[in-house]
């Protein structure tokens, strides 16, 4: 079983720069229409969307979104972050350019918006609304649901290809014996929206139990380390762990 072959488009191809260029008449007057411009123009220039749906912002056109001007302190909130407060932002190269999530920037436009007040907060608000219209998208929605079909898709294949080539009969979280396979299911360590590149290897999944699969859908855990604590917290095996 391969990884996942991953590809991103340019927001431009997908969208019309225009369907979320409606910003309110009132906050116009409040504010100065370049420095909006400036901000749309900086999403749509340097946003990319993976076929997975998300975004990747690209690293050298931030600070026209994160209102820092030319101090260069998005650089040290995207390699570094504020200790206690904002993490350092994962950097994926896309096309031989840094970039970061479109959850990275949402982490730092929060951490500015907190901290920020009178127009600079506004512009922060307005950088993170526009994000979210980006979000809603229906070509982004698009290929998230599309994405997320092909992994399902091909969920069964990697329940059978894990149990094959390490022998498992039992749940690897409970260690009760397994009688029937169709109540267990692969379940992801690094869900696919989390990390797409390994959606389709077998050692980033477990074979486990459909309802444990279930209660891990609905408390909402994505990593690893989530995947790790809610073991610990249920007291189940980690041999799966290494």
């Amino acid at each position: 079983m391969t990884d996942l072959s991953l590809r991103y488009y340019d927001l431009r191809e997908l969208s019309d720069p225009f369907s979320i260029h409606d910003i309110s008449c009132a906050m116009q007057d409040q504010l100065d229409r370049g420095s909006i411009d400036s901000i749309i123009r900086a999403l749509y220039v340097n946003t990319k969307i993976c076929v997975n749906g998300v975004p990747f912002i690209k690293v050298q056109g931030i600070a026209d979104i994160v209102r820092t001007g030319n101090s260069g302190l998005e650089r040290a909130l995207i390699y570094q972050g504020l200790r206690g407060f904002l993490p350092r932002s994962e950097i994926v190269s896309i096309d031989g350019f840094d970039h970061i999530s479109g959850h990275s920037l949402c982490a730092i436009l929060d951490s500015r918006i907190a901290s920020r007040n009178g127009k600079t907060k506004q512009y922060l608000q307005i950088a993170l609304n526009l994000y979210y219209r980006i979000l809603d998208l229906g070509s982004v929605r698009d290929l998230k649901e599309l994405f997320q079909e092909e992994i399902e898709n091909k969920r069964s294949s990697l329940k059978v290809e894990r149990i094959r080539v390490y022998r498992i009969d039992k749940c690897e979280f409970t260690e009760s014996p397994i009688h029937d396979f169709s109540s267990v299911q692969f379940a992801h360590l690094d869900s696919v929206v989390y990390n797409p590149n390994r959606a389709l290897d077998i050692n980033n999944g477990v074979i486990i139990l459909r309802e444990i699969h279930a209660d891990m859908t609905r408390r909402g855990i994505n990593s690893y380390e989530e995947t790790y604590s809610y073991c610990e917290e249920k007291k189940y095996s980690l041999k799966w762990a290494g």
